[in-house]
């Protein structure tokens, strides 16, 4: 029987969680930036514009509402430091370091390092766990600023169509995008439509839409936004559904959140 460990702490609005666990990112799409280090074990990456199978020891800056996913091919560990970074903090240097998707299959010493420093804060025991986390991570993060990125890594590029499909339903997040419409709209039928985009991006057009929508509307209720008036602006027909799906993938209500 395998056994399996799973750490996570929150310390100064930063959750650090480090797992090799096989279940790995329900969500594809969050209003946070996060940083993730494949240690080892097989998956597969799909980001916007793309997919990719994994290398070990390779570091993923990703931004807030960057879509991704990651597909396990197996039941093997999957070990995998992940933080999460509210887009909020004070210090500039999360901002400028964090803004832009950037992957990292070879990292530099000063980078290594941290990483290596975080890893082992997160296994030891006490109540200085979280502190010592937090400091590897602005090493890390320092690091990060002043390591050169040379090339992205070539990714499996999805078809010009499909990008053209999650430009159109980023930029029109209110309109009617149900699949027969998006299917006249880029001369496709239904069902080649969705297969395609499930093929090349790992996730379902309904979940992929409504995911959007629900991220472009906790911005709008943390920008001072009513819920009972945003909810049409993200595309939803009625309060009722709106209240339901939000409370549903954000764990609170609408009117909690605000």
């Amino acid at each position: 029987m395998k056994t399996f460990f799973e750490t996570e702490i929150t310390y100064n609005r930063i959750k650090f969680y480090f797992s090799d666990r096989p279940a790995f990112l329900e969500r594809e799409m969050h209003p946070y930036h996060e940083i993730l280090y494949v240690l080892s074990g097989g998956a597969e990456v799909f980001l916007a514009g793309g997919s990719k199978c994994v290398q070990e020891k390779t570091l993923f800056i990703i931004p807030e509402e960057t879509y991704h996913f990651f597909k396990i091919g197996d039941e093997e560990r999957f070990l995998r430091l992940k933080i999460s970074i509210p887009t909020d903090m004070d210090e500039p240097v999360f901002a400028r370091t964090l803004e832009k998707l950037r992957i990292l299959e070879v990292q530099g010493e000063g980078v290594r390092y941290a990483l290596e420093a975080l890893c082992r804060a997160l296994r030891e025991d006490g109540q200085d766990k979280g502190f010592h986390a937090y400091a590897a991570l602005l090493m890390l993060i320092s690091a990060l600023e002043m390591e050169e990125t040379e090339g992205m890594p070539r990714f499996t590029e999805t078809s010009q169509g499909v990008q053209s499909l999650m430009e159109y339903i980023g930029d029109h997040l209110s309109a009617d995008l149900t699949v027969n419409r998006l299917a006249n709209r880029f001369h496709t039928s239904p069902s080649s439509l969705t297969h395609n985009f499930k093929k090349e991006c790992g996730i379902s057009l309904h979940k992929f839409i409504l995911q959007k929508r629900l991220l472009h509307a906790r911005k709008h209720i943390l920008d001072g936004g009513r819920p009972t008036k945003i909810y049409a602006l993200c595309g939803f027909q009625d309060y009722s559904s709106f209240y339901k799906a939000y409370t549903k993938f954000w764990g609170i209500s609408p009117s909690e959140e605000k």
